[in-house]
């Protein structure tokens, strides 16, 4: 009985650990680098992940655009699994301002951001540029 009992429990374990690595390997497929257009500019955006299982996008600089280095633009985005999507925050650093952004992987190699802030919403598609 209790040999019965010490396999349930490695069993489930077992389950449990393999689940969580194949959520964690499926919302990884956001990391990368990523280029796209907004408002006519040319946009490149590195994405990774944090300690805390969410992931930050900053902006790359485009030749001869040093000040854009670094800058932070996606933060605390949260993959869920249920809905396929990742639900975080964005800073365009021209606006000045925090909005709500849902980001999806439409494609293997194409991502779509939406940012919105009360009833104005605006999208862009991202490609994976490695």
């Amino acid at each position: 009985m209790v040999t019965l009992i010490s396999r349930t429990v490695v069993l489930a374990t077992a389950l449990f650990y393999a689940g969580t690595n194949c959520m964690l390997q499926n919302a990884d497929q956001i990391i990368g680098q990523w280029k796209g257009e907004h408002n006519g500019k040319s946009l490149r955006i590195e994405i990774y992940r944090n300690n805390h299982n969410s992931y930050t996008g900053r902006l790359l600089p485009e030749k001869g655009d040093a000040d854009k280095s670094a800058t932070i633009i996606l933060s605390a985005l949260q993959y869920h699994d249920t809905k396929g999507q990742y639900l975080g925050t964005m800073t365009p650093p021209e606006a000045g301002i925090t909005l709500s952004a849902v980001a999806t992987m439409v494609q293997q190699d194409l991502l779509q951001i939406t940012a919105k802030k009360l009833l104005m919403s605006k999208t862009i598609l991202l490609k994976r540029i490695n």
